[in-house]
């Protein structure tokens, strides 16, 4: 047979290079589209809960809840603060006592569940919010349940009603993440809102029990770095779980629009996103671990804005000034009960231990050491340093301070400055 070797024409040898540039190009775009939607792996934990949990109780105690409205509206009527505009919606003394009782039964079944440890039920989800709207609803009203008391009188059970409070606030830090943790302290402000006003009233069994009872609970508090890590692995899981939802990159676009880097939504690596945020998290939990005087600025956000999009920058102010603000009031219980007993106040916060307290609280604005105490001639003075960690001998922050008639109320923050006092700066 005869040969039929030939060459490729110029038109041949060009198909033959766009096709082998079009079977790369295709190979290499479903190469590239593999390696971004790779799936990072990722070990969530998973607590292990208690039985009995606490937390079920609360949440069955929540399911009793009735009256709300009126029982918001009595937090306005009973604090004094009626918003404008509320002409015809105040609730009468009569109404809000009628409110407490049909709450008899969640107050009761909540008081059930302290006997018990929480743990709150793990957030993995961007769609869960957890059960700290019904908690808040229940501190309502169990902040009603002590002014009516106190209103009447009855000291002891306004006392009893204002630490139940407290009691619910922190032990529903166990496990919780940054809102809710956050909202736990706003709950608890609640709680403490009303010991304050009442706590000079106690006899001197009462006053000691309560103060051990403060103690108690100031001991349930969960440290932010703690929340801070429930948070993280809330974040991650959510994440996960929107990376395995079909076209969750076209929704990522659609729900940051009009920013200009809607594009990016595209191309983002999902273990890119994740390793940011897993960084961004680990930086602020280990940064929380300081104590106040000593925590670095907050880190950075990531530089990816896709990965920024999926942090929260939040200080370690609130948790710090709950802290403080729980430790103030049971030094100022302590010493109550101690002048009660004593006729005199001691000469220094030592002397409270261990009769009264298991020990002398320390100042969480501080960079160490306890409250500071002096005494006056028409008592004593109980202050923090407060968030700018100076000593200014007691004089109190302007802000935070109990507002009077016409007087508009500073709320403390990060960078209040002053002392924060025991009995003034209580907000």
């Amino acid at each position: 047979m005869a040969r039929t070797d030939r060459t490729l024409t110029k038109g041949e040898k060009a198909l033959s290079w766009w096709v082998a540039v079009f079977v790369a190009a295709v190979l290499g775009g479903w190469w590239w589209w593999t390696d971004i939607n790779r799936m990072p792996e990722v070990a969530i934990p998973d607590p292990v809960m208690p039985v009995p949990n606490a937390l079920d109780y609360y949440l069955e105690a929540g399911s009793l809840l009735t009256d709300q409205p009126v029982i918001q509206g009595a937090v306005h009527v009973l604090g004094g603060d009626i918003p404008k505009g509320w002409a015809g919606l105040v609730p009468t003394i009569a109404r809000i006592e009628a409110a407490v009782t049909a709450n008899g039964p969640a107050i009761a079944r909540l008081r059930e569940g302290f006997q018990y440890p929480y743990q709150a039920e793990p957030l993995r989800s961007f769609r869960e919010y957890g059960p700290q709207h019904i908690f808040s609803q229940m501190a309502a009203t169990l902040h009603v349940e002590a002014e009516l008391c106190r209103h009447r009188g009855d000291a002891a059970g306004a006392m009893r009603s204002g630490l139940d409070c407290l009691e619910m606030a922190l032990s529903s830090q166990r496990g919780c993440a940054l809102l809710a943790g956050i909202e736990t302290c706003s709950d608890e402000a609640l709680g403490r809102k009303t010991l304050w006003a009442v706590y000079r009233q106690l006899s001197a069994r009462n006053i000691r029990t309560s103060a051990r009872r403060l103690e108690r609970i100031n001991a349930m508090r969960v440290p932010y770095a703690e929340i801070l890590e429930e948070e993280k692995w809330h974040r991650l899981a959510g994440l996960m779980e929107r990376f395995a939802t079909p076209g969750w990159r076209k929704r990522g676009c659609r729900d940051f629009v009009p920013n200009t880097f809607q594009w990016q939504f595209w191309v983002v690596k999902k273990r890119d996103i994740i390793a940011d945020v897993t960084q961004y998290m680990d930086r602020c939990t280990a940064n929380a671990r300081r104590p106040y005087a000593y925590k670095l600025p907050l880190p950075p956000l990531p530089e990816n804005p896709i990965s920024r999009c999926f942090c929260i920058s939040y200080g370690a102010f609130w948790h710090t000034h709950a802290d403080m603000q729980a430790n103030l009031l049971l030094v100022a219980l302590a010493l109550r009960a101690y002048r009660v007993e004593h006729r005199r106040y001691p000469a220094s916060l030592s002397h409270l231990v261990p009769d009264y307290l298991s020990a002398v609280p320390q100042d969480a604005f501080a960079k160490s050491g306890p409250l500071q105490y002096t005494l006056t001639k028409t008592g004593y003075l109980l202050y923090s340093v407060g968030p700018d960690g100076t000593d200014d001998g007691g004089t109190p922050s302007r802000d935070g301070q109990v507002p009077s008639a016409g007087v508009g109320m500073l709320t403390l923050g990060s960078s209040s400055k002053g002392d924060i006092v025991a009995g003034v700066n209580v907000w």
